[in-house]
């Protein structure tokens, strides 16, 4: 998580300060060193490795669930998340991410909910076509999708919490 807020903080802090944005800190980690975000939404679990934080493919595709819900529940038209590659492309995008690229998602409304190894995938997302097409906001970016690889994960038991119940514990927590 530490090089996730360093590149929020370095990307974003001028669209931080100017414009009085508020972040919101998702994951968990040490806050005394990053005593400029709110750690308040910051599942005490993690960072177990364990149940819904376990390195096994159904526990990042649910993340990924708990994720996308979480965001498209959210009030605002426009949403900026930083995250690391490995997750965005295995747990919400299947595609690839270079170092400090970005690109533009909106939600897809029209999607047929499936099952991915136990787990309900009911929120997708769709890129834009101005990052889609040159392969990410900078170019920097693979073109194509990636997806999942069965060198991406351990062979481990799946996990036992859904993604409503981890949004519910998180809001619960505010």
């Amino acid at each position: 998580m530490r090089r996730t807020l360093q590149t929020a903080d370095i990307a974003l802090s001028d669209l931080i300060k100017k414009r009085n944005v508020d972040v919101k800190v998702d994951g968990g980690w040490q806050a005394t060193e990053f005593p400029q975000f709110d750690f308040s939404r910051v599942d005490p679990e993690y960072p177990t490795k364990q149940g819904p934080y376990a390195f096994t493919r159904s526990a990042v595709l649910q993340r990924g669930q708990t994720v996308l819900r979480a965001l498209y529940r959210r009030p605002e038209r426009v949403v900026v998340v930083v995250s690391h590659s490995g997750f965005l492309r295995t747990a919400i995008t299947s595609k690839q991410f270079g170092n400090a690229d970005y690109r533009v998602y909106d939600f897809d409304e029209h999607v047929e909910p499936t099952t991915i190894d136990g787990v309900k995938i009911q929120y997708k997302l769709i890129e834009r076509y101005e990052t889609d097409s040159k392969g990410g906001g900078m170019g920097w970016s693979e073109i194509g999708h990636f997806g999942i690889t069965t060198e991406d994960f351990p062979l481990m038991d799946p996990i036992k919490r859904s993604p409503d119940e981890v949004v519910d514990e998180v809001a619960e927590l505010q």
